[in-house]
């Protein structure tokens, strides 16, 4: 967005603001007054366009990798506009999207709540405002005593601001749309585009609780998005998805919350797990070919992630991926919410991540859960059945034998007599990258095994 842009919409949300309206209500992350509704924007940047061009200006492959350049907007540092925080906390509380360019970029609507977008206005701003603005300001500051610019920080990270405003960005950091079209149904998309909301509470990469934005497409745009995108596709085993009978769909329901580990990462109807998406809503968003593949070739058809290969038998994983294909409630939660990094620690690798490969590895797969430093801390760890696990806690781990981290690492808690939302990550990592993982347990909590364990006396 460029300065004099910045300064217009800035100018017009203190105006909005201080209209003698009164402040509204703190928003939801997904709530009705979406940047559509209360700031239609112009459809002739885009006038003809195909979906390629519009994703193009639109800043998609600030987040998507492949996607193109980056949006250039205004700094965010350097004095790059106006920054007093009662002003940009109206902009951004209120969630007005900018005006499109004549290219068709804008700044989007990124679902904040009052608490962020003040923890942003205290990060980014300086210098102080009177009347309206400055009363609305304080009022939310009086209601959000706890947060601080140091929140705003993180939000900053999180959110992926540096991915527009600064230079170099960062590197993309959500989820390949290389073959979208072999992956979701073309009217979840559409209808995505045009609401979009957390598929992923946590962010693509779990515990980076980087957000998809609303841009405010037309119908014209998502119609164009979709077209572009379901050409993209790949060649996926076939599978025919049959619908379950009552008796099975209760069987894999169960089996679901009681036995398999799927709810350690995954929500089921809103509870459980905020890692990955809520399989209660995968029916309506995944084609039952993709469902099926992901049981055999996670790492394949999404690189990166830490779902482990299933170690289900074949004619297991077509039950299942029938069952989840096949499953629709109406009561189950239509959008899920994101979670903040305000009450949730970050576990990215900005978030003081070890530097090691075992340190990287416990990042990627243990510490959403057991936390960066092995505290049983982590951001899904209030969402489980059962407290993770302190690696940390040398009273705990010392008791412990280095062949029992060894099998619930490989085999999952159930091995273990413990929770069965414990991934099982055998048939993903390999004999060495597992037992890095338990000396790595070890320098967490700075204890030896038990003596009997290493062939010592009690």
């Amino acid at each position: 967005m460029h300065r004099k842009a910045a300064w217009s919409v800035l100018v017009s949300a203190v105006t909005l603001a201080c209209s003698g309206d009164g402040a509204p209500e703190a928003r939801a992350q997904t709530g009705p007054a979406t940047a559509r509704e209360r700031a239609p924007v112009a459809a002739a940047a885009f006038a003809g366009a195909d979906g390629a061009t519009r994703m193009r200006a639109l800043g998609c492959g600030g987040c998507h990798a492949g996607e193109g350049p980056r949006v250039q907007a205004l700094p965010l540092s350097e004095g790059g506009g106006p920054r007093d925080p009662a002003a940009l906390f109206l902009y951004l509380a209120d969630s007005l999207p900018a005006a499109p360019r004549a290219d068709g970029a804008r700044m989007p609507d990124f679902h904040l709540t009052e608490a962020e977008a003040l923890a942003l206005a205290l990060y980014l701003g300086s210098g102080r405002a009177a009347g309206g603005a400055r009363e609305r300001f304080e009022r939310a500051r009086d209601a959000y005593r706890d947060v601080r610019a140091d929140d705003g920080a993180r939000l900053y990270d999180a959110f992926r601001c540096a991915s527009c405003h600064a230079a170099p960005p960062p590197p993309p950091d959500a989820p390949s749309l290389a073959f979208e079209g072999a992956r979701v149904h073309d009217d979840w998309l559409r209808a995505f585009l045009l609401r979009p909301h957390a598929v992923r509470p946590s962010g693509a990469q779990p515990g980076s609780f980087a957000r998809m934005p609303d841009f405010g497409l037309t119908q014209d745009d998502a119609e164009a998005i979709v077209t572009t995108l379901a050409a993209r596709t790949i060649v996926l085993p076939a599978f025919e998805a049959d619908t379950p009978s009552g008796f099975t769909a209760s069987k894999h329901e169960t089996l679901l919350r009681e036995r398999y580990d799927c709810l350690g990462c995954h929500a089921w109807r809103g509870d459980a797990g905020r890692i990955a998406p809520d399989l209660s809503l995968a029916s309506r968003r995944l084609r039952p070919t993709y469902i099926r593949a992901m049981l055999d070739r996670p790492h394949e058809l999404a690189p990166g992630t830490m779902m482990p290969v299933s170690r289900l038998p074949a004619a297991e994983r077509d039950e299942l991926a029938a069952f989840i294909a096949a499953y629709t409630a109406a009561d189950a939660e239509s959008t899920p919410r994101y979670i903040s990094p305000l009450d949730h620690p970050m576990t990215t690798a900005a978030a003081n991540a070890p530097a090691s490969s075992a340190g990287e590895l416990y990042r990627r797969h243990c510490a959403a859960c057991h936390g960066i430093d092995g505290r049983g801390d982590g951001f899904n760890a209030r969402y489980l059945d059962a407290p993770p696990a302190a690696h940390a806690s040398a009273e705990a781990m010392s008791k412990r034998p280095d062949d029992t981290l060894h099998d619930g690492i490989a085999a999952g808690g159930r091995i273990l007599g413990r929770s069965a939302r414990m991934p099982a990550f055998g048939s993903s990592l390999t004999p060495d990258e597992i037992r890095a993982l338990v000396m790595h347990i070890r320098d967490l909590c700075d204890c030896a095994p038990p003596r009997w364990s290493a062939g010592g006396t009690q």
